[in-house]
């Protein structure tokens, strides 16, 4: 009688959720809505933290300090939206 060897079948792990980079996308959303680094950086440099009021000036240039005008358009009786340009 000669034996068989059967081949172990690879199983591979799915992910659950939706991972890392989705974490990171959410976090920087967060980052930008809150206006958190802008602030800080801004907060910590009147306290005398060397460099810190240059993060926040240079965090609001990129998008992380005041909320953004893009996109806001002027709303009309109805509520219809018309776009700024």
């Amino acid at each position: 009688m000669q034996l068989v060897r059967r081949s172990r079948r690879v199983r591979h792990r799915r992910q659950r959720g939706r991972g890392l980079g989705q974490w990171l996308s959410r976090a920087n959303d967060f980052l930008k809505k809150s206006k958190l680094v802008s602030t800080v950086g801004n907060a910590l440099g009147s306290a005398g933290v060397p460099f810190a009021s240059q993060i926040g000036n240079v965090a609001g240039s990129l998008g992380y300090g005041r909320k953004s005008r893009y996109g806001r358009g002027l709303t009309l009786a109805g509520g219809m939206r018309r776009r700024r340009r």
